[in-house]
């Protein structure tokens, strides 16, 4: 018989943005971007980026602890098919940007059910 764990480890937005917002960091685990902790407990398996991660040098982080196959995934995308006609977000997508961009990635678009909102996901390959 074989015995499989997960462990989920969070980091979450720092903790002066959730005071602004009046609430505390995701399950008081950790009050960090990402940049400190996550790259000192890797390598991942998969990783998912529910954050409001900006900067092409946070997302390269979080692409370079996963292992060669591991998977990372971000929500929150709208399908390109059902943005407007001339909307903001077709000519700048940065999630979107993150993953066509990145070298070390492999990666597909899954579009929800609802038709109206998707997920990336990325497979590192190198």
């Amino acid at each position: 018989m074989y015995a499989y764990y997960l462990i989920i480890r969070t980091a979450s937005a720092p903790a002066t943005r959730h005071a602004r917002a009046g609430r505390r960091p995701a399950g008081g685990l950790s009050a960090d971007p990402g940049r400190s902790v996550i790259p000192s407990r890797g390598p991942f398996d998969l990783l998912f980026a529910d954050s409001g991660v900006r900067d092409p040098a946070d997302f390269a982080v979080l692409v370079s602890v996963l292992r060669i196959g591991g998977r990372i995934v971000m929500d929150d995308v709208t399908p390109e098919r059902v943005l407007p006609p001339d909307p903001p977000l077709r000519a700048d997508d940065i999630k979107r940007g993150f993953f066509t961009s990145e070298s070390r990635l492999t990666w597909t678009e899954i579009v929800l059910p609802d038709l109206r909102n998707s997920l990336l996901a990325g497979t590192r390959t190198n």
